[in-house]
Protein backbone atom coordinates (compact mmCIF):
# COMPACT_ATOMS: atom_id res chain seq x y z
CA UNK A 1 0.00 0.00 0.00
CA UNK A 2 1.10 3.53 -0.78
CA UNK A 3 0.87 6.66 1.12
CA UNK A 4 -0.23 9.41 -1.18
CA UNK A 5 0.45 12.37 0.81
CA UNK A 6 2.33 14.25 -1.83
CA UNK A 7 1.64 15.00 -5.47
CA UNK A 8 4.15 12.98 -6.70
CA UNK A 9 4.66 9.76 -5.12
CA UNK A 10 6.91 7.50 -6.76
CA UNK A 11 6.17 3.14 -6.34
CA UNK A 12 8.43 1.21 -8.65
CA UNK A 13 7.72 1.69 -12.33
CA UNK A 14 4.36 3.76 -11.52
CA UNK A 15 4.30 7.46 -10.74
CA UNK A 16 1.23 8.99 -9.41
CA UNK A 17 0.17 12.18 -9.78
CA UNK A 18 -2.21 14.68 -8.49
CA UNK A 19 -2.65 18.21 -10.11
CA UNK A 20 -2.16 21.09 -7.74
CA UNK A 21 -3.70 24.45 -8.17
CA UNK A 22 -0.85 26.82 -9.66
CA UNK A 23 1.60 24.17 -10.89
CA UNK A 24 2.52 23.02 -13.79
CA UNK A 25 3.00 19.12 -14.85
CA UNK A 26 3.98 17.01 -18.00
CA UNK A 27 6.53 14.71 -19.02
CA UNK A 28 7.72 13.34 -22.65
CA UNK A 29 6.13 10.23 -24.30
CA UNK A 30 7.87 7.21 -24.19
CA UNK A 31 6.36 6.16 -27.38
CA UNK A 32 6.98 9.16 -29.77
CA UNK A 33 8.91 11.64 -27.80
CA UNK A 34 6.43 14.21 -27.60
CA UNK A 35 5.68 16.27 -24.19
CA UNK A 36 2.42 16.07 -22.90
CA UNK A 37 0.81 18.34 -20.39
CA UNK A 38 -1.17 16.89 -17.55
CA UNK A 39 -4.47 19.00 -17.35
CA UNK A 40 -7.55 18.44 -15.45
CA UNK A 41 -10.29 16.03 -16.93
CA UNK A 42 -13.97 15.60 -15.90
CA UNK A 43 -12.57 16.84 -12.56
CA UNK A 44 -9.91 14.02 -12.02
CA UNK A 45 -6.79 15.39 -10.93
CA UNK A 46 -4.56 12.18 -10.83
CA UNK A 47 -3.10 10.56 -13.65
CA UNK A 48 -0.68 7.25 -13.41
CA UNK A 49 1.86 7.39 -15.22
CA UNK A 50 4.19 3.95 -16.23
CA UNK A 51 8.08 4.15 -16.74
CA UNK A 52 7.51 2.42 -20.22
CA UNK A 53 5.20 5.26 -21.31
CA UNK A 54 7.04 8.18 -19.63
CA UNK A 55 9.89 9.87 -18.78
CA UNK A 56 11.13 13.55 -17.41
CA UNK A 57 8.31 14.44 -14.98
CA UNK A 58 8.92 18.11 -14.82
CA UNK A 59 6.15 20.34 -12.07
CA UNK A 60 6.70 23.89 -12.23
CA UNK A 61 5.31 26.57 -10.22
CA UNK A 62 3.09 28.58 -12.93
CA UNK A 63 3.37 31.58 -10.68
CA UNK A 64 7.34 32.23 -10.83
CA UNK A 65 9.06 35.24 -11.86
CA UNK A 66 11.96 33.23 -12.37
CA UNK A 67 12.17 31.70 -16.17
CA UNK A 68 11.38 27.78 -15.93
CA UNK A 69 12.10 25.01 -17.76
CA UNK A 70 8.86 23.02 -18.83
CA UNK A 71 9.76 20.40 -21.25
CA UNK A 72 10.11 22.28 -24.69
CA UNK A 73 8.83 25.32 -23.17
CA UNK A 74 9.95 27.97 -21.07
CA UNK A 75 7.58 29.46 -18.50
CA UNK A 76 7.74 32.64 -16.78
CA UNK A 77 5.05 34.47 -14.77
CA UNK A 78 5.71 39.05 -15.24
CA UNK A 79 4.52 40.48 -11.96
CA UNK A 80 2.45 43.58 -12.28
CA UNK A 81 4.48 47.18 -12.11
CA UNK A 82 6.84 45.39 -14.54
CA UNK A 83 7.06 44.23 -18.25
CA UNK A 84 8.63 41.58 -19.81
CA UNK A 85 11.30 41.02 -22.69
CA UNK A 86 11.08 38.20 -24.90
CA UNK A 87 13.89 37.65 -27.36
CA UNK A 88 13.53 35.71 -30.47
CA UNK A 89 15.48 35.43 -33.44
CA UNK A 90 17.51 38.47 -32.73
CA UNK A 91 13.85 40.47 -32.58
CA UNK A 92 12.78 42.05 -28.93
CA UNK A 93 9.18 41.48 -27.99
CA UNK A 94 7.60 43.30 -24.94
CA UNK A 95 5.21 41.80 -22.77
CA UNK A 96 2.79 43.01 -20.53
CA UNK A 97 2.37 41.36 -16.83
CA UNK A 98 1.01 37.94 -17.05
CA UNK A 99 1.73 34.58 -16.97
CA UNK A 100 3.58 33.16 -20.22
CA UNK A 101 4.86 30.12 -21.58
CA UNK A 102 6.41 30.06 -25.20
CA UNK A 103 9.04 27.69 -26.94
CA UNK A 104 12.16 27.28 -26.06
CA UNK A 105 13.80 29.36 -29.03
CA UNK A 106 12.72 32.76 -26.56
CA UNK A 107 15.36 33.98 -25.13
CA UNK A 108 13.48 35.35 -21.34
CA UNK A 109 15.65 38.81 -20.47
CA UNK A 110 15.17 40.64 -17.37
CA UNK A 111 12.21 42.50 -16.54
CA UNK A 112 11.82 45.94 -16.96
CA UNK A 113 10.23 48.14 -14.11
CA UNK A 114 7.19 50.10 -14.75
CA UNK A 115 6.92 51.94 -11.67
CA UNK A 116 8.55 55.62 -10.35
CA UNK A 117 11.90 55.69 -9.58
CA UNK A 118 14.33 58.04 -7.27
CA UNK A 119 17.61 58.11 -6.80
CA UNK A 120 19.38 60.73 -5.37
CA UNK A 121 23.22 61.59 -5.62
CA UNK A 122 24.43 63.18 -2.58
CA UNK A 123 27.53 65.75 -2.42
CA UNK A 124 28.91 65.11 -5.24
CA UNK A 125 31.98 68.12 -5.79
CA UNK A 126 32.75 69.36 -8.80
CA UNK A 127 34.65 72.63 -9.85
CA UNK A 128 33.12 75.44 -12.24
CA UNK A 129 34.45 76.89 -15.49
CA UNK A 130 36.46 79.43 -13.22
CA UNK A 131 37.95 76.56 -10.78
CA UNK A 132 35.34 77.46 -8.04
CA UNK A 133 35.15 74.12 -6.51
CA UNK A 134 31.15 72.98 -5.40
CA UNK A 135 28.84 70.76 -3.88
CA UNK A 136 26.19 69.85 -5.48
CA UNK A 137 23.06 67.01 -4.38
CA UNK A 138 20.40 65.92 -6.78
CA UNK A 139 17.66 64.07 -6.88
CA UNK A 140 16.22 61.96 -10.26
CA UNK A 141 12.57 60.89 -10.58
CA UNK A 142 12.00 58.81 -13.52
CA UNK A 143 9.74 56.11 -15.07
CA UNK A 144 10.09 54.15 -17.99
CA UNK A 145 7.71 55.52 -20.90
CA UNK A 146 8.43 52.94 -23.57
CA UNK A 147 10.02 50.10 -22.81
CA UNK A 148 11.26 48.81 -26.27
CA UNK A 149 13.61 51.79 -26.08
CA UNK A 150 15.03 50.68 -22.77
CA UNK A 151 16.02 47.00 -23.36
CA UNK A 152 18.89 45.52 -22.58
CA UNK A 153 20.53 43.67 -25.44
CA UNK A 154 22.76 40.93 -24.20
Amino acid sequence: RVRRDKHVVQCGPLTFLTLQEGYLMGAFRTKDGKFEEFNYHDDDASFTLHERDYHGLVVVSKYSKEVQEFGPNRVVTIPEGECGVFEREGCLEIKEAGFYKVSSEYAIRENIPLHVNSERFDEHEFRTKDSVPMHITVQVVWRVQDALLTAKWP
